[in-house]
């Protein structure tokens, strides 16, 4: 039983797992709010999807949460996007649908001393404001795992690097993404990386034979671009740019004959 217990806490509390579906949801005006917050007389944990293109209503009592949850956040938030910050705005109180009390909410995006709805700033940032809370809980806490799939949609490039460097020096928890972008062979090391191959039979293979002044980034590209096999494993099946070519030219017949 205890065994149990324990499972359930940290399914509960410190496993989190954001998936294509949750963060899909941004592009429809949506934030999924990921949160780990504790405090010496408050401890929550789960995720909040709150609507975008018009206020929301929560319930009272959890407003003063949500609020610590996004003044903690800011701490981070305005260094690594320079000057800005979320509120939540007040529009009152509503009751709600069951009957409890509810309040009416607006999340703000703050900057150069002007707000502005949430809702108007670009999918990268939404991303980073929904996934941010769980890595600050990440980075000081070793009990604590993060699951993101594709990690890298949508948020700029140059960041997405130096935010994964960061939490991967000196983070205490641990953060598992899949990513399609190849910054992150740059700023990982490579004992981290793990490459998916063609073979379904062996689909994740760590690469061999790289030495210590090897750019991970370029060793990848000239493995499937010459297709040197080097790993005993196809990292990529190849494409031929004269038949994608000519492929455009032929659909192109089909359309305008």
């Amino acid at each position: 039983m205890s065994l149990l217990e324990i499972l359930i806490f940290y399914g509960h509390y410190e496993l989190f797992v954001i998936n294509q579906a949750t963060a899909g949801v941004i592009s429809m005006n949506f934030l999924p709010l990921a949160f780990k917050y504790e405090d010496r007389k408050t401890k929550a944990a789960g995720l909040t999807v709150l609507p975008l293109d018009t206020p929301s209503v929560i319930l009272k009592e959890t407003v003063g949460i949500v609020e610590n949850v996004i003044k903690n956040m800011n701490i981070v938030l305005e260094q690594m996007v320079p000057g800005l910050t979320i509120r939540l705005k007040d529009l009152g109180d509503e009751i709600m649908e069951n009957g409890r009390d509810g309040k009416r909410i607006q999340l703000l995006s703050c900057k150069n001393s002007k707000e502005i709805p949430l809702k108007y700033e670009s999918d990268g940032i939404k991303k980073i404001v929904m996934i941010l809370q769980l890595l600050i809980a990440m980075y000081n806490q070793d009990s604590v795992t993060v699951a993101i799939d594709e990690l890298d949609s949508g948020i700029f490039e140059y960041l997405l690097g130096e935010m994964v460097r960061i939490v991967s020096e000196k983070g205490k928890g641990q953060l598992i993404f899949t990513s399609h972008n190849l910054r992150m062979l740059e700023t990982l090391d490579r004992g981290f990386v793990a490459f998916t191959t063609t073979n379904p039979s062996r689909r994740y293979i760590r690469m061999t034979n790289v030495k210590d002044n090897n750019n991970l980034r370029d060793y990848y590209y000239r493995d499937i671009t010459l297709g040197t096999d080097s790993q005993n494993e196809q990292l990529y099946e190849p494409t031929h740019n004269a038949e994608i070519a000519l492929a455009f030219r032929e659909a192109g017949e089909i359309i305008a004959p």
